[in-house]
């Protein structure tokens, strides 16, 4: 199978759409390609920077090109793991300098191949009770796993203890939804106090593939492959957009491939190469708010006293930015 996007940078939780090329660029949930062919199920790629075939479509950038492994005469396969544990590394400096402990670091990238010729069972009267692909039907399949702790420390500004016994009792709930302050009060604003944290953020990932390849006679070979990968990845806070830590986004990520082909040569110097393609990638995002560094959620009857309430968590969208500026900062969205 031959897949081609345009060269852009992909990282964690980003969502692209359709590319110039023709094919979804299926990064994971962690902004890799592993979501498309699995490390083992590799064969080669190339990269093309510019002057493209017609094949390739004019985007700018870059061009690349997968093909992934096929079956062969005789059974072979792989097992992996990439290891990774917190147990030999030391504290993050500014953990250290805010006497917050380590955060847990796991890394654990596994998984494995297995190709060979195809056997299906033979029906009808006669011959052996198994059809044998040696020579001429042949399978590959692979897949891969990832399971990711990733540290991150955060220092965020938050509601003083002192701003959150002064607050209306309408107010305080929204207070409390961040965490509660565990470094000094603002000198330039006492409403505001530090909170520091260090936490982990984390992923996972399932990619599974199998292709077959059939050589119906001298001129004609066929091959299909399908490949199904789940992502998931859950961030805590944003420094970006000044997200509280007790804020986070969950977001999905299933992307779906099938790619057809036939290799039929005309001539010695004359080649005709299909293929098909179908592929679907999916996204999903989910915010929410928890009780993080002491934090306590509000709850939709605190923003609407109806009943029944016209906003649940499975229609509304709740979210907090760092105390700034309460009137700008606090935002709400309903769909």
């Amino acid at each position: 199978m031959r897949s081609k996007r345009s060269g852009r940078g992909g990282a964690s939780g980003a969502n692209f759409g359709q590319q110039a090329g023709g094919s979804l660029p299926a990064f994971s949930a962690q902004g890799g390609t592993n979501s498309l062919v699995s490390v083992d199920a590799l064969q080669e790629f190339t990269i093309q920077t510019s002057t493209y075939a017609a094949e390739f479509g004019r985007q700018p950038g870059a061009q690349i090109s997968i093909l992934t492994r096929s079956g062969k005469n005789k059974f072979e396969g792989t097992l992996f793991e990439y290891f990774r544990n917190d147990a030999l590394d030391a504290n993050d400096f500014f953990n250290n300098k805010l006497g917050l402990p380590k955060p847990p670091l796991r890394l654990n990238q596994f998984g494995g191949v297995l190709g060979g010729p195809l056997y299906l069972p033979r029906f009808g009267e006669g011959g052996p009770a198994l059809y044998s692909g040696k020579d001429r039907t042949f399978f590959f399949f692979s897949y891969e796993g990832l399971r990711l702790s990733q540290p991150q420390n955060r220092q965020t500004d938050v509601p003083s203890l002192a701003a959150r016994a002064a607050a209306p009792a309408a107010l305080r709930p929204f207070f409390n939804a961040y965490p509660i302050p565990n470094g000094p009060v603002n000198p330039l604003d006492p409403n505001t106090a530090t909170f520091n944290a260090s936490f982990s953020d984390p992923s996972d990932l399932n990619t599974y593939s199998i292709r077959i390849d059939h050589q119906v006679n001298n001129r004609l070979q066929i091959f299909g492959r399908y490949n199904d990968s789940k992502g998931n990845t859950i961030a805590r806070g944003s420094p970006l957009d000044q997200l509280a830590a007790s804020s986070f986004f969950d977001t999905g990520f299933i992307t779906r491939t099938l790619t057809l082909g036939a290799i039929s040569p005309f001539t010695s110097k004359l080649v005709n190469d299909f293929r098909f393609n179908y592929s679907t990638n999916q996204t999903v995002s989910r915010a929410g708010i928890d009780n993080f560094g002491g934090a306590v959620p509000f709850t939709t009857s605190d923003f609407f006293a109806s009943t029944p309430q016209l906003f649940t968590a499975e229609n509304g969208l709740f979210g907090f930015r760092e105390p700034k500026d309460y009137r700008r900062k606090l935002f709400l969205h309903c769909s």
